[in-house]
């Protein structure tokens, strides 16, 4: 009976889920790191972007606008910051109550 000395397999590698990017700091073991505090990530396999001006951003996925600003998420995983007018916006950058999308600001 011979036993192989050898076994080949078949690995594929996922990307990072959103929240997190890829660390390189290790070329030959990669692996996926929390956005830190200041940054957010909300596309699948994508590095973590600064925080815009008037958001807060706690690192992961978590990104809120300042009171009195209303945040935009685009398809692209970006996030853009309006200022509201008095009263079109509530805490944490919701819309008031018949208020919706860029109206809100």
């Amino acid at each position: 009976r011979e036993i192989a000395d050898r076994i080949y397999m078949n690995v594929s590698v996922m990307g990072c889920p959103v929240g997190y990017e890829t660390d390189k700091s290790t070329p030959s073991y990669p692996f996926c790191r929390k956005c830190p505090l200041g940054y957010y990530n909300l596309k699948n396999d994508s590095a973590c972007n600064d925080c815009p001006i008037h958001a807060t951003c706690i690192g992961g996925s978590n990104i809120e606008a300042d009171t009195g600003y209303w945040l935009e998420i685009k398809e692209d995983g970006s996030a853009k910051v309006y200022e509201c007018r008095r009263g079109n916006c509530e805490e944490g950058g919701a819309c008031a109550e018949h208020r919706t999308g860029v109206l809100c600001a």
